[in-house]
């Protein structure tokens, strides 16, 4: 039984005695009642404990999604259920959130037809968004990215956990982001994207089977973080779980980059069992050659069981400056 109701501009989806046999998607259900929202001003959308089989969903402005204890959001196995390449899409958007303490899961739908394979639709994709909250709930299995967002601004993560999949936060051409007490064990490389500027990460958990930051920004701190190895999740490629780098530039030429990445406060970080402390190659690195990176600072940095520190390349005219205290 599926119980609606809109009041003072919250709409409210109540799903009572979901049967662990339920057959069937409830994307419409569930789409329905986000636009209902959206067209009467804003306001929550609702998921009381329970499973939500669906497959992809539109966010609308002024809408949050609250995934209360025991949801559990769950998407489809098919990756014909999906458009736009994402379990959750959203495009030229403001004021959006989706929260609470529940899960969603991306089943890791496979895409026989998708990058490398097997990769199906991102987690939550999201383009030229602002006013962003992500807060408290789980990704698991997600069949790429968790978080694949570009050209969005004003975003807070907190407290979200990722549990496999691919990349966890990639973020290309963003700006204004705070992430802080996350914690992200991916498959994949935990934070990624390039042209980014003005990101905070503070007090953050990262395992990975490649690299905890591979990331091109101007103006970013990293603070009273934690780095480990090796991944509690398998690199589904390269059938390996070490961790690559804590630290490496990332700045993809055929992306057409315009920003170098500087101005980097590294400080109060913890990084154990990881193969490599820093990378950074300006000749001829992996996705690395786009814009080169000017001024790294790190503080108070404890590092233990890596195999090199610094692997720093760069041409003779480039100036870069790295402080160490």
């Amino acid at each position: 039984m599926i119980l609606t109701n809109c009041t003072d501009r919250i709409f409210i989806l109540v799903v009572f005695t979901i049967k662990s046999n339920q057959k069937g998607l409830m994307t419409k259900t569930i789409q329905e009642a986000i636009d209902s929202c959206a067209e009467r001003g804003g306001g929550k959308v609702i998921f009381p404990a329970g499973t939500y089989l669906c497959g992809g969903i539109q966010l609308k402005s002024n809408v949050s999604l609250h995934l209360e204890k025991g949801a559990f959001l769950q998407g489809s196995s098919k990756y014909a259920d999906y458009e736009n390449d994402a379990f959750i899409f959203g495009k030229d958007l403001s004021n959006i959130a989706i929260q609470g303490v529940g899960t969603i899961d991306g089943v890791d739908c496979l895409n026989a037809l998708g990058e490398e394979g097997f990769r199906g639709p991102h987690c939550i994709r999201l383009v030229n968004c602002k006013n962003i909250l992500f807060k408290d709930f789980t990704i698991k299995n997600s069949a790429n990215w968790a978080f694949n967002l570009r050209y969005c601004s004003f975003g807070n993560v907190e407290r979200v956990s990722i549990r496999g999949g691919r990349d966890g936060l990639h973020t290309r051409f963003c700006s204004n982001f705070k992430v802080s007490g996350c914690d992200f064990r991916t498959g994949d490389d935990a934070f990624a994207g390039n042209d980014n500027q003005n990101f905070v990460a503070t007090d953050c958990k990262i395992n990975t089977s490649c690299n905890g930051f591979r990331i091109g920004c101007y103006n970013f701190t990293v603070k009273n973080c934690k780095l480990w190895g090796p991944s509690e999740y398998i690199h589904k490629s390269q059938k390996r779980n070490n961790m690559l780098s804590a630290f490496v530039h990332f700045s993809p030429k055929d992306e057409n980059p315009k920003l170098k990445s500087g101005n980097w406060l590294i400080e109060d970080v913890t990084v154990e069992n990881v193969d490599q402390f820093y990378v950074y190659n300006f000749e001829d690195g992996l996705w690395q050659t786009g814009q080169p990176v000017t001024t790294v600072k790190f503080e108070r940095i404890k590092a233990e069981g890596f195999i090199t520190g610094f692997l720093c390349i760069w041409r003779q005219e480039q100036k870069v400056r790295f402080e160490d205290n």
